[in-house]
């Protein structure tokens, strides 16, 4: 994962969908874009309904791109 400043939330790491975005080097419309479609979870909600995305979000979301950059367009 790319150094990025992280958040503490209960004694974990936390991201914001931005910093998310950037570990994974694609546009943050692209990640909610995933969300929406129901492609990757949506991340739990801080008190101010800000997605907060954890270590172990973030290793699903890399772990999905991996896959989806490696499937064949098929037309």
């Amino acid at each position: 994962m790319s150094s990025i400043s992280d958040n503490r939330q209960h004694g974990k790491s936390t991201y914001t969908t931005q910093q998310v975005a950037d570990v994974l080097e694609i546009h943050k419309n692209t990640l909610l874009n995933w969300v929406k479609a129901g492609k990757v979870p949506d991340a739990k909600r801080d008190w101010k309904k800000h997605r907060v995305w954890t270590d172990a979000d973030v290793r699903k979301l890399i772990e999905f791109k991996n896959n989806y950059s490696q499937m064949e367009l098929r037309i």
